[in-house]
Formats: structure tokens, sequence, C-alpha cells
């Protein structure tokens, strides 16, 4: 999975900030939930991704 699968999965009508963050971690979620059922060996490793996508949604600052 890559940046830019996940960005193509977003709509870009978000404006604020928490809005936009949200839409990247489902977008995220999204794009690594399609490739664990292309290849499903990745499961193994499923939670920790879906965990770490949860963090995109807090600003760095």
């Amino acid at each position: 999975w890559g940046l830019k699968h996940v960005l193509l999965e977003m709509t870009g009508q978000s404006t604020s900030r928490d809005d936009v963050l949200g839409e990247f971690s489902d977008a995220a979620g999204y794009v690594l939930k399609r490739r664990i059922r292309n290849n499903p060996p990745n499961r193994r490793w499923q939670a920790g991704w879906l965990k770490r996508t949860e963090t995109y949604r807090r600003p760095l600052l």
C-alpha cells in the first residue's frame, strides 16, 4: 500500500484539519483492508496496521 492509493481513496471534500485527518485515516484503513483481501497472509499484520491508521486522526502538533 502506499500514500498514492490512500490519497486516491479520499474524496477531497473535507475542509477542517480534523475532518481531513479522519478521512485520511479512514482511507488508509480501507486500502490496508483491500491489501489484506488480496493477500490473505498479510492478515497477521492487520491489527497493528489498523491501530496505526487510527493514530493518523491526531494532529502532530
